[in-house]
């Protein structure tokens, strides 16, 4: 196997992470639907606060393995529709809990942030909603779940988990 192949360490993974914590990620869009403009806006970024401490026994390299303490992300998202904002909130990693159903014994309630590969769906075929599809994981491990936001043009909004 080459070493392409193999996945991260999680000291590699730390290591990823750690470097993630100064980015933003920004993602700017409008749509035409019917008759109406729709600008969505969607920050992504950390909140740099080391309020989320990953229990030692998710580290399985470090000798001996000790607490990591690391930063959740959020997600800032807006929708204007014709210059009126109908969207303005802060997606945080507690407002996706009641969407699904923990795998992980809970632990993803406790222990989960919104990870680094959110994006607007490619496949989605109806315009009149905007879908932003995130992995919702355990930072440093592979324990997660994808999850799909869906927005629609009015501003409310559903969160569903692929599970």
């Amino acid at each position: 196997m080459d070493q392409s192949e193999l996945s991260p360490t999680q000291h590699e993974e730390r290591e990823r992470l750690s470097k993630t914590y100064d980015q933003v990620k920004v993602i700017d869009s409008t749509f035409i639907v019917n008759k109406d403009t729709l600008k969505f806006h969607l920050k992504y970024y950390c909140l740099r606060d080391s309020n989320l401490v990953i229990p030692k026994f998710y580290e399985f390299d470090e000798n001996p393995p000790k607490d990591f303490v690391t930063h959740p992300f959020v997600a800032d998202i807006s929708l204007n529709r014709n210059g009126s904002f109908i969207l303005r909130k802060q997606f945080q990693g507690s407002d996706f809990n009641h969407f699904y159903k923990d795998p992980f014994v809970g632990n993803l309630k406790k222990y989960g942030s919104i990870v680094d590969d959110i994006s607007l769906s490619q496949y989605n075929k109806d315009k009149s909603r905007i879908i932003i599809n995130f992995s919702f994981s355990i930072p440093t491990t592979d324990l997660g779940i994808a999850m799909s936001l869906i927005i629609a043009d009015n501003g409310t909004y559903k969160i569903i988990a692929d599970q």
